[in-house]
């Protein structure tokens, strides 16, 4: 719930001050208390520093709401990550940074991508080598909106959680109507991806679906059965240069680019 509009007009900032009334009164009976001998001059100006505090806390309020709604969500996460980030810049950086990054795409928020394997790119030319990608016959690279469902996509110690935003702008959106799609092939089989590429489709969503990978382990996949934490959307890009991942090493020189183009915004 926005408390502070960004736009208010001055009708907006009038009926806010108003609001203020009954506080500003209470302030004025006990300044009038302690003010009895005082003029009504000395009084009055009381009262309007103390209106004025009152004003300032509200207005420092609504930036730090502001600041808030600026950061895109999941950056938290990519900072915790990536501890060379914060030695950059600052999330509110970042966020703007990221804008930047795709800005055509239909998807714009973080995705993430669970893997046991080192690679710097989403490459179709290490296919189900280096990429962790499902299947040879239907080449596409998957990603999730949730990071808990990534996890389960990690088998080893060594396993890692690569954030991404993806460059996707004329995707092939299905209602997954809560489907559960556990199992190796189990997106595969719920979609036609040659069938969208034919179509000129350079990606997917799938909303609202259950993904985990059998090998997380049989208690796993029973616990996510039916628990609403573990739905998301999924993603699919279906060709090179679609994916960006943060935190990367082209990440971390990009973002320090962009904080020297913008010293003075």
């Amino acid at each position: 719930m926005e408390i502070f509009p960004k736009n208010r007009n001055e009708t907006k900032d009038q009926n806010q001050i108003e609001s203020l009334n009954p506080i500003i009164s209470k302030q004025s009976e006990v300044i009038n208390r302690q003010t009895e001998t005082e003029n009504s001059q000395e009084r009055d100006n009381l009262i309007n520093s103390k209106r004025d505090e009152i004003l300032d806390m509200l207005d420092d309020r609504k930036n730090n709401i502001e600041n808030e709604e600026e950061i895109k969500e999941g950056i938290d996460f990519v900072f915790e990550q990536n501890s060379e980030l914060e030695k950059i810049g600052t999330k509110e950086q970042y966020s703007k940074y990221l804008d930047t990054i795709f800005p055509d795409s239909k998807v714009t928020d973080i995705v993430y991508h669970g893997t046991v394997n080192n690679f710097d790119e989403f490459n179709l030319n290490y296919f189900n080598s280096n990429s962790g990608s499902r299947d040879r016959k239907d080449p596409a690279f998957y990603f999730t909106s949730k990071s808990i469902v990534a996890k389960d996509f990690l088998f080893k110690k060594n396993g890692k959680i690569l954030s991404s935003l993806l460059n996707i702008k004329n995707p092939e959106i299905i209602d997954g109507k809560h489907k559960n799609l556990i199992g190796k092939r189990g997106v595969t089989t719920f979609v036609d991806i040659p069938g969208f590429i034919k179509n000129g489709k350079d990606g997917m969503v799938i909303n609202d679906v259950l993904d985990i990978d059998p090998k997380a382990g049989l208690k796993r996949v029973i616990d996510g059965i039916g628990n609403e934490e573990y739905y998301s959307n999924i993603y699919a890009t279906f060709g090179n240069n679609q994916s960006f991942i943060l935190g990367s090493k082209q990440d971390l020189e990009n973002f320090k680019k962009f904080l020297e183009n913008n010293k003075d915004s």
